[in-house]
């Protein structure tokens, strides 16, 4: 153990100068010393993350709020979140005896292989954000996920569960400790959903019909399966209301979030529920560090393109739900006139992936908005998603094709209409706000 941990120490620290390094420590590590995680002395609390959308920046909240509590607090919220990343994550931070110092661990954990990385350790509490398709080339659909995540949850962690998701909200079957969040009737109903892209018909417990009597996104909402009972957990904590541009929770707590969106809605809750239950922060503490916080992660960025205002939403290849959430708040955000610009040249870091069939399932009929004036399309998939526009009925006349994601950034500031809103994965980022930045 001792030199398991002194060598990821050291290659931490050497990859950390060249800005790597956050996982390949770790491998190195456990491949000396399997069963290192099982000898550490881990920090007492620890709170797990994880889900298909959200765990990144629901982390990142939660490391902020538990720094309020002046404990020692560790946290993977910059990414790694498979076991590798985050023995990685305890090695840093521990003694070369193995004791880690730290009061609180937080820990984003991948949903698909919490049943590895929770055979090491335990969390006390575990978030899960959601269930959505996500990766499907890799990760199956999200019921597949559901049994692959359900056979990681120890008996003994307490689950915290998004209420208004029936898959997330399952896993409490035979459990006696958890606590619901969610979101209340009316705010950000969508009554009118067109989506094509909905797992909410059908009981994850017996395959029965789900009634909903109101439905957020998706399969959210508040449900009740009509054969089995099934149905949504009353919320400790929850989003009652907006005023203006705030989320107010509990009736009674206003916080502005970084976007007025479900999924940070949803995000912020989840914090908020940890911080008040968990960590036992006063409440005006919790809303007062969450209340207009902006996110580190980089998933929005504000740019300047010759005169025109842009905002770069990172959403996350083969994951409709990220894409259809940024379309929505594009559609819905305040701009007169609207330049749209979306890049598909890589689409996976982990594996040689081609299939596109996914972006059928983005709601891009949303883009048939007068304000939105121009479409800009680029990468090695640009005329895939030049398709896909014209099947969603979008004006041909507004797509704008450039393969070329240099040409593209080079024009833009002469091409753009209004307000510009840029849009790819993380594979892509870079390509796209290098160039962006210089004009920041």
């Amino acid at each position: 153990m001792f030199f398991a941990l002194l060598i990821c120490k050291v290659m931490s620290f050497a990859l950390s100068l060249i800005g790597r390094g956050s996982s390949l420590p770790g491998s190195v590590a456990l491949k000396l010393y399997p069963d290192l995680l099982r000898k550490m002395k881990l920090p007492e609390l620890i709170i797990a993350v994880t889900g298909s959308n959200g765990k990144t920046s629901t982390t990142e909240y939660v490391t902020k709020l538990a720094r309020k509590t002046r404990r020692i607090v560790i946290s993977n919220y910059e990414g790694s979140n498979q076991i590798d990343g985050i023995v990685t994550l305890f090695a840093k931070h521990s003694t070369l005896s193995g004791r880690v110092k730290a009061d609180i661990a937080i820990v984003e954990s991948d949903e698909r292989f919490c049943q590895y990385t929770f055979s090491f350790f335990t969390p006390t509490y575990i978030v899960i954000t959601n269930l959505f398709r996500d990766q499907m080339t890799r990760n199956g659909h999200n019921e597949y996920v559901f049994d692959e995540l359900k056979k990681g949850l120890p008996k003994i962690s307490t689950l915290i569960l998004n209420a208004d998701d029936p898959l997330s909200s399952a896993f409490s079957l035979d459990r006696e400790e958890v606590i619901y969040f969610g979101i209340d009737t009316d705010v950000f109903e969508d009554k009118n959903s067109k989506s094509i892209c909905s797992d909410r018909d059908y009981c994850i417990v017996c395959g029965g019909l789900l009634r909903y009597t109101s439905h957020l996104t998706y399969h959210l909402g508040h449900y009740q399966c009509t054969s089995c009972g099934f149905v949504r957990g009353d919320t400790t904590h929850s989003v009652t209301s907006l005023a203006l541009d705030r989320l107010v929770i509990d009736s009674l707590y206003e916080i502005k979030p970084q976007m007025l969106n479900a999924m940070f809605a949803a995000n912020i809750t989840a914090a908020f529920t940890v911080g008040v239950e968990v960590l036992k922060l006063p409440e005006e503490i919790v809303v007062e560090t969450l209340d207009g916080y902006t996110l580190t992660n980089e998933r929005l960025l504000f740019f300047n393109a010759g005169n025109h205002k842009g905002m770069f939403m990172l959403s996350k290849h083969e994951n409709t739900m990220a894409y259809n959430m940024s379309i929505r708040s594009i559609v819905e955000s305040r701009s007169k006139e609207k330049t749209v610009v979306i890049v598909f040249d890589l689409l996976s870091r982990k594996y040689t992936a081609t299939d596109i069939s996914w972006i059928w399932d983005v709601d891009f009929e949303l883009l048939n908005d007068d304000r939105v004036a121009l479409i800009i399309l680029s990468g090695a998939f640009a005329y895939d998603l030049a398709t896909r526009m014209i099947i969603a009925g979008v004006n041909e006349q507004k797509i704008h094709i450039e393969p070329n994601i240099n040409s593209m950034t080079e024009k833009l500031a002469d091409t753009a209409k209004g307000d510009i809103f840029a849009m790819t994965c993380f594979t892509d980022v870079k390509k796209l706000m290098t160039r962006f930045k210089e004009n920041v």
